[in-house]
């Protein structure tokens, strides 16, 4: 396949920090496109690479792996983003990170870059890298630390469960869930 120099999106856009101080960079995700095939590294939201992918491959991002145990830092909640976001969006979100596998999701940047991981309906996921060394994580180890800000920092709103937060972890990274234009 000829995924492996590919990047997407294929323009560049200037996105907003999630929080100030931060830059935004291209989410890295490394792995298999089948059960065959060699690791490619391709960048943009989970939703552009699935939708990519499926192209050549409609089985991609079917595979759901089981939740793993996480070590949480602290919640700020009320933090992150331009406000709410969408709960049901962000649920959204983790299904495409489960559905893809063992593989992983990076920045090459650090410290103080940030990766939005997903976006859809104005509710974006974002990776943030503190360390001043490249990140890689298993993209389906993210999401205990999604739910978390989710089930921390809760609030009913616009007629359904809206998330704001950040919550860090020992290994000086973060995720942030807030609302973003997408």
């Amino acid at each position: 396949m000829a995924f492996a120099s590919s990047a997407i999106p294929e323009t560049v856009k200037v996105l907003p920090a999630p929080i100030e101080g931060y830059d935004i960079v291209p989410l890295k995700w490394t792995g298999k496109l089948d059960n065959r095939g060699e690791d490619v590294t391709l960048e943009g939201t989970v939703e552009e690479i699935t939708s990519k992918v499926k192209k050549t491959n409609p089985d991609f991002g079917l595979e759901i792996r089981p939740e793993k145990r996480a070590e949480f830092g602290k919640v700020n909640c009320g933090w992150g983003g331009s406000g709410k976001a969408s709960g049901l969006a962000i649920g959204d979100g983790i299904k495409y990170l489960n559905g893809f596998g063992d593989g992983y999701c990076g920045l090459d940047d650090g410290p103080y870059k940030c990766a939005r991981i997903s976006c859809s309906y104005n509710s974006a996921i974002w990776l943030c890298n503190d360390n001043d060394t490249p990140l890689r994580v298993r993209c389906g180890d993210l999401e205990p630390f999604i739910r978390k800000i989710v089930d921390d920092c809760y609030t009913w709103g616009f007629g359904e469960p809206m998330v704001q937060g950040q919550i860090f972890t020992n290994e000086n990274w973060n995720v942030i869930l807030g609302k973003d234009k997408c």
